[in-house]
């Protein structure tokens, strides 16, 4: 434990380090969660819209079962020792606020003791951890983040508590809502909705290939910036005019460009990659980091959403860079040991730091490790190694021919003059290209302004417009991580350009996992498609006033705008909630007052012993004839059996 070692303590004890100067203690993620609806009146068990809307006078918390022991000992360490002050050191961040601050109004101190606080986003060297405990300020400094992080967790339960009972009760089928799944759902149905309501459009590229004295390259025709053609017989006009004719170089521009190797790894960028080269799910991704972190100690915390380090772990990096070199020669044989001082800002940088830094390798790769566990270390070494190495140095080519006193035909072509970086990290390239209507040419020869070439070869290309891409995971968490072009104010759109997105790097692969497990969305190889249930669910939300916003990232933005003012001391927690409070009113009232229809779910096959269709269910696909006024057929398939998830086009076969 880095607090250990920074301080020197060795007695471990259940639950607690300690020595005669210090003890150590720790939370297991939140150890108490707001009250449900029954804890605070057992009417309020039941679901139904006279039971609605559930707001407490108060909002209190209870302990959680499966973490209440430690609870108890942090209880009991807080009763019976002599403890002078108290520190806390849970993340530097509002969800560390909310922590430590719920965690010590659960344990009760039997007296009054100071508390204060321990703020950095560094990694915890034993340097950083004595540096920071001679700088620890009052508690009270960041009683306004507290604020903010209660008053987010209390709208939070607001909003899914009563929005997800008005939705089953109206729709008579099992909904959740939620602040953020909601506008994640909303994504993934309007992009269904827009493919699905596609029509492709044709068009026509006319390219030529010429062959000169210095080699052979091929243009592609352009007019005011424009290649695409809305009729053959234009582009048939086009290349009758240069058919047996010469073209002649008119511009040949180079542009040297330098390219900095990427940013170290946040969760959700490794997610991302982690997607898109092993079809890696966010959660699959976060599971094996966190076992590389905590049990094979080799990477460091993993749900951190910095880029950056900061500027004190310098010497740190410069060890870790030493000692993985002896490991892995291959990977660090390129850096430039001038970049692993402070002066790369690219790497050290404190001033974009958040609750955690970068995710890097703490040290090399156990032996026994798994080969899902190696392809995930190997991304996160090689994004480290790739920082230390020089920019990419490349020459960007672009050359017109004009053939027949008109006819321009445009070549783009690159060199690389130094890989740098790229020798190490090869750029995605399949993907990108792929559907490209001007393919860079690689082998493009040295053409210079007056250059000719014969028209060799001339072509049409038929062509037609694509919809917006299929969701991956690898897509979804980018638009969670940026969805400000799904909104259209521009003040919300300021908002999306800082660190807030859909959803935190701790929570984005459960969300996407919920949607999932409540069949809003079904995953296919690596496609993530709404279902009917999904879309039934957004487009019944959209004919409401008030619950209509949440299927919009724009709700969440707001709510967050108004968070950050709180934790700035320029908000009010009371306000906020009053408007909370009247936004879910206003939402059961929309659905008490709604005429519904029922989802009609989607058929994964036939049934076998009725031939009706088999529909997926909660925890089942169960035959469409199973209530008794349709027949009382009884087949059904478990979701889940033996641990194992059963997809819907398992369970058709």
């Amino acid at each position: 434990m880095d607090f250990a070692r920074g301080l020197g303590i060795r007695g471990k004890r259940d639950g607690y380090l300690e020595n005669d100067r210090y003890i150590i203690t720790w939370a297991v993620g939140h150890l108490v969660e707001l009250y449900e609806p029954q804890d605070y009146n057992p009417a309020w068990k039941k679901w139904s819209f006279e039971n609605l809307p559930v707001i407490p006078d108060t909002y209190r918390y209870k302990p959680i079962k499966k973490t209440a022991k430690q609870l108890t000992i942090i209880r009991k360490l807080l009763s019976e020792k002599n403890i002078a002050k108290i520190v806390v050191a849970t993340d530097a961040g509002r969800e560390g606020e909310v922590i430590a601050r719920t965690v010590l109004s659960a344990a009760r101190p039997g007296k009054m003791i100071k508390i204060y606080r321990f703020w950095t986003s560094q990694a915890l060297t034993p340097a950083v951890v004595k540096s920071q405990m001679n700088s620890l300020k009052p508690a009270t400094a960041y009683d306004r983040l507290w604020d903010a992080g209660r008053a987010r967790q209390i709208a939070d339960w607001l909003v899914g508590m009563n929005g997800s009972r008005a939705a089953t009760i109206r729709l008579k089928d099992l909904f959740s809502i939620g602040r953020v799944q909601t506008a994640v759902l909303a994504l993934l149905v309007d992009r269904r909705k827009t493919r699905d309501a596609f029509t492709p459009q044709p068009y026509w590229l006319v390219k030529a290939t010429f062959r000169g004295e210095k080699g052979t390259w091929q243009g592609l025709w352009i007019h005011a910036g424009k290649s695409r053609l809305t009729s053959r017989e234009e582009a048939r006009k086009i290349v009758a005019g240069i058919e047996n004719r010469q073209g002649v170089v008119t511009s040949s521009k180079k542009t040297k460009k330098s390219q900095p190797p990427p940013l170290l790894y946040s969760l959700t960028d490794l997610q991302q990659d982690a997607n898109i080269r092993f079809g890696f799910s966010a959660k699959q991704t976060l599971e094996i980091a966190q076992g590389l972190y905590e049990r094979k100690k080799c990477l460091s915390y993993p749900r951190t959403d910095s880029r950056v380090l900061g500027s004190k772990n310098v010497s740190m990096v410069q060890g870790l860079v030493e000692k993985l070199t002896k490991a892995y020669a291959d990977v660090f044989s390129g850096i430039d040991p001038a970049l692993t001082g402070a002066s790369n800002k690219r790497v050290y940088n404190d001033a974009k730091l958040t609750d955690h830094h970068a995710l890097i390798p703490l040290a090399p790769l156990p032996g026994n490790c798994t080969d899902r566990e190696r392809k995930i270390y190997e991304l996160v070494l090689k994004r480290f190694g790739a920082a230390f190495y020089p920019d990419c140095i490349l020459e960007v080519r672009e050359v017109l021919t004009k053939v027949n006193e008109g006819l321009i035909f445009r070549t783009m072509g690159r060199v690389i003059i130094r890989p740098g970086w790229q020798s190490l990290l090869k750029p995605e390239s399949g993907e990108a290209k792929k559907g490209l209507d001007e393919p860079e040419q690689e082998d493009l020869p040295p053409l210079e302004k007056g250059d000719w070439g014969d028209v060799i070869k001339s072509e049409i290309e038929d062509k037609k417009t694509s919809p917006p891409p299929e969701y991956t995971e690898a897509l979804l968490l980018k638009d969670m991580t940026n969805p400000g072009r799904y909104v259209e104010k521009a003040d919300i759109k300021k908002i999306y350009r800082g660190d807030v997105g859909l959803g935190t790097q701790a929570t984005r692969a459960q969300i996407i996992e919920t949607l999932l497990a409540r069949s809003y969305v079904r995953r296919e190889k690596r496609r993530m498609h709404a279902t009917q249930k999904g879309v039934f669910l957004i487009d019944t939300l959209k004919r409401f006033s008030a619950a209509g916003t949440l299927a919009s990232p724009e709700k969440t933005a707001l709510w967050e705008m108004e968070l950050a003012r709180i934790a700035a001391g320029k908000g009010s927690v009371e306000v906020f909630l009053r408007e909370i409070e009247n936004f879910v009113r206003d939402t059961v009232r929309e659905f008490l007052e709604s005429e519904t229809e029922e989802v009609q779910p989607e058929a994964v096959g036939r049934c076998p012993l009725c031939g009706r269709d088999v529909v997926e269910g909660y925890k089942t696909y169960a035959c469409s004839a199973k209530r008794k006024a349709d027949g009382g057929c009884r087949f059904f398939i478990w979701k889940t059996i033996s641990g194992k998830k059963i997809s819907p086009a398992a369970a058709a076969m």
